[in-house]
């Protein structure tokens, strides 16, 4: 388990910690991180939004981690994917006609999604 603590400082401040509160999780095996927010405009607007959810700045703050965590795996693992694809020759669609196909979105003339065709081994 992380256990992020977020604090509002003045930038070049020199935070201190609670040793009580660190050692205490500490001997819990956790690992403790704390993320000092030194742009006041970006905490003010996690606060806002942390409120505006009906949450707390650090349920807020969990969450759009969470988030952000997922929608990079996501990405990681679709690259790794398509990296492995590549390697084996495809198959690929050409260039022109995936073009083709997103212009005709929203026109009269929609196309159908074009079929990968494209062998390289």
């Amino acid at each position: 388990m992380i256990i992020i603590i977020f604090s509002k400082i003045a930038k070049h401040q020199i935070p201190l910690y609670n040793k009580v509160i660190l050692n205490k999780v500490e001997a819990m095996a956790h690992t403790v991180h704390r993320i000092d927010v030194t742009k006041e405009d970006v905490f003010d607007e996690l606060q806002k939004l942390a409120g505006l959810s009906h949450t707390s700045v650090d349920e807020y703050a969990t969450s759009i981690l969470a988030q952000y965590v997922s929608v990079q795996k996501w990405q990681i693992d679709e690259i790794h994917k398509a990296k492995v694809q590549a390697d084996q020759g495809g198959p690929f669609i050409a260039h022109d006609d995936v073009a083709s196909w997103v212009n005709s979105w929203g026109t009269d003339n929609e196309l159908p999604a074009p079929q990968a065709d494209i062998y390289t081994k």
